[in-house]
């Protein structure tokens, strides 16, 4: 076994890339199957939230317009749809006139070869009418159009799995990193929403890479060291975290407000408080910049007066400042490609703030079905202890009760304990991420699955490798990893191919786990 250990240890990058790798390949044949040229009998068939997203982004290379899905930035939309250019599928035509009371409504199933989207479905978002036409379109096959954009999200996903690793080797160590995207990689959850066209795992890592980076950036520009690089790539990992999910875009004034406390524990001087907030203020105006010019393309073909529209149908009556609408119809009615990229992107983060409010939903719980009124604080916890495998649970309490005893043990004051632990601020940027998104699931009615915490997750996933790390000379904790990521490991070859339907022996297994949760649970 001290081999074993060693020859990883030597070589942890190369085993970094083979696990990569084999979390593409297993991720691809969960949904894809082994019959290549023939999906229609081999793999899973496109979920609901596939047909929409995966239209969404060709829709926009097709059109230049956002009316589609802007509930949710185009990043992984986009991602998606790179091989549809290749393979280049027949768009349906968008016609009609806006208003028109006289319009035909949804074409019924099988389609004809003309079928085509009212502009009415169009600005009103009919994300789902045009998946359907477009996906099942007589001259289109669906199910090569969602093998190859699963292919692209996968190989983003992996090649993401990879870079956090690299990430995490310079912020903390390679050895660090390894155990990371191992809990990572060795996850049926992870799998089952990595294989996707969904909003939930790249978004989730790209999160983390942002919280990496804005603290290699600290570490280095605290620690007197060329920092200019890390800044860039900061800019780089929020503005990427913020154009794949809206609700990345709360955490960067808290991820802000964290790197000041380190700021304050580390640097009790003004002209360095000052700096700090300089580059936080730089940082948010590049990240405004970029977010501005990655949405122009998608706006490019929409006219002030559809974006008015747009705004003014999105906009709450209630719950909302009024002014925020003003603010916004004044930018569309610019015509000024930049400013409309960014209303665009204020109208996504109205729909989603609108949407959490409201918590529109329809979830079974535990034998009950609930609406809007949401399942109780149970359902998270629930779910979070019979999704995960058991050997990641038992990880999980063991390294909490590691760290527990550490904080205690050490006859170091308080303040002391807590200068050390900001040396390298990255554990304290997820512990807070932990903290944050917890609080605000525990006491959201908006519950649509253990997904909706994958960065809380893959948070604790983090902590949880950062706390073997820093105990890995004991033998108990080296073998009893081994031992734990044997079992995941026979939990995932269990499990193949249905990681969605993945629940462990407390929820049942996956064979009952339907009796707690359903929806993107099952």
């Amino acid at each position: 076994m001290e081999k074993f250990f060693k020859f990883v240890e030597k070589n942890e990058t190369w085993v970094a890339i083979l696990i990569c790798v084999v979390f593409f390949f297993v991720s691809l044949f969960s949904v894809a199957g082994f019959n290549w040229l023939d999906q229609k009998t081999s793999g899973d068939a496109p979920t609901s939230d596939e047909v929409s997203h995966i239209t969404d982004g060709y829709y926009y290379f097709q059109t230049g317009r956002y009316f589609i899905n802007p509930e949710h930035p185009p990043l992984t939309k986009d991602l998606s749809a790179l091989p549809l250019l290749i393979l280049n599928p027949e768009f349906p035509e968008i016609m009609g006139e806006y208003g028109n009371p006289e319009t035909k409504g949804e074409p019924k199933f099988p389609y004809e070869e003309d079928v085509y989207l009212e502009l009415d479905d169009e600005m009103n978002n009919g994300q789902w009418e045009l998946g359907r036409i477009f996906m099942y379109h007589p001259n289109n096959d669906p199910d090569v159009i969602t093998f190859w954009s699963r292919f692209s999200v996968i190989f983003f996903n992996s090649l993401l799995l990879f870079l956090l690793f690299l990430s995490l080797k310079k912020t903390w160590n390679a050895k660090a990193g390894l155990l990371s995207i191992i809990l990572i990689a060795v996850s049926p959850f992870m799998m089952a929403h990595a294989s996707l066209v969904t909003l939930d795992f790249m978004p989730s890592m790209l999160q983390m890479l942002a919280f990496c980076w804005l603290a290699i950036f600290l570490k280095n520009w605290l620690g007197k060291k060329k920092f200019i690089m890390a800044f860039i790539l900061t800019v780089l990992c929020f503005s990427a975290a913020m154009l794949s999910k809206f609700s990345f875009a709360m955490f960067l004034p808290v991820a802000m407000g964290v790197g000041l406390i380190v700021v304050l524990f580390r640097k009790n001087k003004w002209k360095d408080i000052l700096t700090y907030i300089g580059f936080m203020a730089l940082l948010g105006a590049l990240v405004i910049l970029i977010i501005g010019l990655f949405y122009s393309p998608h706006v490019i073909n929409m006219s002030a007066e559809d974006m008015v529209t747009q705004v003014n149908n999105t906009y709450p009556s209630e719950g909302l400042p009024e002014f925020g609408k003003d603010i916004m119809n004044g930018l569309a009615e610019t015509n000024f490609i930049f400013f409309k990229g960014l209303v665009e992107y204020g109208v996504g983060v109205v729909m989603v703030l609108t949407r959490i409010a409201d918590a529109w939903q329809t979830i079974y719980f535990m034998g009950g079905v609930y609406g809007s009124e949401g399942a109780g604080l149970l359902y998270f916890p629930v779910l979070f202890f019979t999704k995960l495998t058991i050997p990641f649970l038992l990880l999980f309490l063991f390294t909490c009760g590691l760290a527990i005893l550490n904080l205690f043990k050490k006859k170091d004051k308080l303040i002391k304990k807590i200068s050390n632990y900001l040396e390298n601020p990255l554990a304290f940027f997820l512990l807070s991420a932990v903290g944050v998104y917890g609080l605000i699931t525990a006491f959201s009615s908006f519950q649509i699955g253990l997904r909706h915490i994958m960065p809380m997750i893959l948070a604790i996933a983090l902590l949880m490798a950062k706390q073997l790390y820093n105990y890995w000379k004991h033998n108990y904790v080296r073998y009893g990893f081994v031992i734990a990521v044997i079992f995941m490991l026979g939990s995932c070859i269990w499990a193949f191919p249905h990681y969605l339907e993945y629940y462990n022996i407390l929820g049942g297994g996956t064979s009952n786990g339907y009796k707690i949760a359903t929806d993107s649970n099952y």
